[in-house]
């Protein structure tokens, strides 16, 4: 299973009148020669005390059936700690009441968790599909642009658009005759003048390649783009890109076309990464001014909640440090703690640990999108609860 936002909304919909075992882990390449990682034990530790709050009290009458569903599980969650196993981390939904299975690997950390919630558990993916958005690297040199895929970890050349200058007219005439040195100072300013006209044609198609470039970033969702390499190409290039705002274009004078893909998106991560959170950052504030001002917005748990279960929400935002609890009615309806939707008793409210995910899954289940904020991109709805939202309407 490929992670994207239609996968993400896949499962934030898979549900299960049992519940939806869901399971991440994230290994550590030190200990893969190991038999007994520290991983395996993390999640041997989660599914031991998922295994107690069943028999507790999870379940009633379908314990039975819940423990027995963990045990048939059971070789599938081996696999997924397994040390052999490709992939950084990794996780794995399960239905209780039948059998349907889902796993994913990425090269990125997903954190160690076993919870069986109504539906599949998806934060961590939501985390990963903000910090690990697909982007573009275009590394240009005089002999053209490679364009590298970065993605949840790996990066990957897609594709080498090569510059090829036919030069058998200059080698006619890149030097005098043996038989006659007096041309020789001809021979020089038809160098010079060869090497003008080579800087301009690399130029010139430097710059063309602006459509093929940008139709190449739109097939593959890149978000951002980063062109790098000797200035001057990088701005050919980047002249050449549609001017839009589509995408965030980011220019780094690094020469790294020989790369292989992982050094090269390695040697740009960090410029890649902290122009990720300005946008962030900046998108936060946006949406926070635009609620405080009236606009189509939200800040703060119990208004962006109202807004949620009303299907007005576009774009979720959420603190990734922050958890946040409250109550369910009977008839569904979330709230914030302490507060009692109209209508409702407080007696019969059902309390809700995992509101976060809640709030998730109302946003997937309209379409909306849901970015997680690190700091600090998250700071500036630190004061709101760590919740916004801007609106359809």
């Amino acid at each position: 299973m490929i992670l994207n936002q239609t996968t993400v909304r896949d499962l934030a919909a898979l549900t299960d009148d049992l519940g939806v075992l869901s399971v991440y882990v994230t290994t550590d390449p030190r200990e893969a020669g190991t038999t007994r990682p520290a991983w395996g034990l993390r999640i041997a530790h989660e599914l031991a005390a998922l295994r107690e709050r069943v028999a507790a009290d999870g379940y009633r009458d379908h314990k039975s059936t819940v423990l027995s569903r963990l045990d048939a599980l059971k070789p599938e969650i081996d696999r997924l700690v397994d040390a052999s196993e490709p992939g950084l981390g990794r996780a794995l939904f399960a239905t209780i009441g039948r059998d349907e299975l889902r796993t994913l690997t990425l090269q990125m950390p997903l954190g160690d968790l076993a919870v069986i919630e109504p539906t599949a558990y998806v934060r961590p993916l939501v985390a990963a599909t903000t910090a690990g958005a697909p982007a573009g690297v275009a590394a240009v040199s005089r002999a053209g642009v490679r364009l590298v895929d970065q993605r949840f970890g790996l990066a990957r050349d897609v594709e080498t658009i090569a510059f090829d200058l036919d030069t058998d007219d200059w080698r006619r005439k890149q030097g005098p005759r043996a038989d006659n040195p007096g041309l020789g100072q001809r021979s020089a300013s038809q160098r010079d003048g060869f090497d003008r006209r080579v800087d301009e044609n690399t130029l010139r198609f430097l710059a063309s390649l602006g459509p093929r470039i940008d139709r190449r970033a739109e097939e593959l969702e890149w978000e951002m783009l980063v062109v790098t390499g000797d200035p001057r190409l990088v701005e050919a290039v980047v002249a050449g890109l549609p001017q839009n705002g589509h995408r965030e274009i980011v220019r780094l004078s690094q020469v790294v076309e020989t790369l292989p893909a992982p050094r090269l998106a390695e040697a740009v991560a960090p410029e890649m990464e902290s122009v990720r959170l300005t946008q962030a950052r900046d998108f936060a504030v946006a949406v926070r001014d635009v609620a405080l001002a009236g606009g189509p917005g939200t800040v703060g748990l119990g208004d962006t909640l109202g807004a949620l279960q009303q299907g007005r929400v576009a774009h979720l935002l959420l603190d990734e440090a922050m958890e946040w609890a409250g109550s369910r009615a009977p008839d569904g309806r979330l709230s914030p703690r302490g507060e009692v939707p109209p209508g409702a008793a407080a007696a019969e409210l059902i309390p809700e640990s995992r509101l976060g995910e809640r709030m998730i899954e109302l946003a997937l289940g309209e379409s909306a999108q849901v970015t997680m904020l690190e700091e600090p991109a998250a700071e500036p709805i630190a004061g709101h609860d760590g919740v916004a939202a801007l609106l359809r309407w």
